[in-house]
């Protein structure tokens, strides 16, 4: 950005990778057995999340398995991951306790369950973000993409859990898009949040319909009740560098970091 430099976003999202892949460029490396814990810590997770649960009793809070991401690399114009077992619980811990679990247990046990995201691109060139809920779990009310986390026991292609997969559920779930509405599918970086190092993938989801009737399937999706409005952008680089740099604030770190990357391809 000329006018918005990359360092000025350091405290928001470090960049671990940008590019452009088709989803056949990735391969996904599965290990089945989680990270083993010193019995403490788990149950500090435990106490932890019941006592979150009895703060937040109308929260939308749910224990569920999650794919954490144990290493990666980029190699030969392909994206390597390899990911392993977590949950929800062990992830929202470690976001609220990273220091803790640095001094007490070393950095290994910092929860790193992978985040997936995609900038959604109608087909007559507008740019959707939600204003997510008061009641998630996760930067209530700030601007954001769309996505959550891959789900081992769902997203599920060819024996190990999928990013791909599970980006498309994610949309069918947010904005009741089906597989035929998303025209083109692809992966463009890596980024980690700066204050919780929770890593995210991050996708371009071209879709072949157009704003109006991406937001009236929107009305009757399944996990709508996550945000509390659907806001359009013009998919031009000037304004949407613009807008990020004016509202910069407003974001959470994953929805930033998407939408910086998209706008800087």
């Amino acid at each position: 950005m000329s006018h918005f430099p990359q360092n000025s976003f350091q405290n928001i999202f470090h960049l671990l990778w940008m590019g452009n892949l088709p989803c056949s460029a990735m391969e996904v490396y599965w290990q089945p057995e989680p990270i083993g814990k010193p019995a403490f810590l788990q149950n500090a997770e435990k106490a932890f999340w019941n006592e979150l649960l009895k703060k937040h009793p109308t929260a939308n809070l749910f224990n569920g398995g999650l794919a954490e991401l144990s290493s990666f690399r980029f190699e030969n114009d392909r994206l390597f991951l390899k990911l392993r077992p977590s949950d929800y619980r062990a992830f929202m811990y470690s976001n609220f306790h990273r220091d803790d679990i640095i001094k007490n247990y070393g950095e290994r046990f910092v929860n790193q369950g992978l985040g997936i995201s995609a900038v959604v691109c109608t087909s007559d060139d507008k740019i959707v973000l939600m204003k997510r809920s008061e009641q998630v779990g996760e930067y209530p009310g700030k601007l954001d993409v769309f996505g959550g986390h891959i789900e081992p026991d769902r997203h599920i292609v060819k024996g190990v859990p999928d990013p791909c997969q599970g980006i498309r559920d994610e949309l069918q779930e947010e904005l009741g898009l089906l597989p035929k509405d998303i025209r083109n599918l692809r992966i463009i970086g890596l980024i980690r949040n700066a204050q919780t190092t929770k890593p995210e993938l991050v996708f371009i989801a071209q879709t072949a319909v157009g704003l109006k009737y991406l937001c009236e399937k929107a009305t009757s999706a399944v996990d709508g009740g996550e945000y509390d409005s659907l806001i359009d952008l013009p998919d031009e680089t000037k304004s949407l560098k613009s807008f990020l740099e004016e509202n910069a604030a407003e974001f959470s770190p994953s929805g930033f970091g998407s939408l910086w990357m998209y706008a800087n391809q």
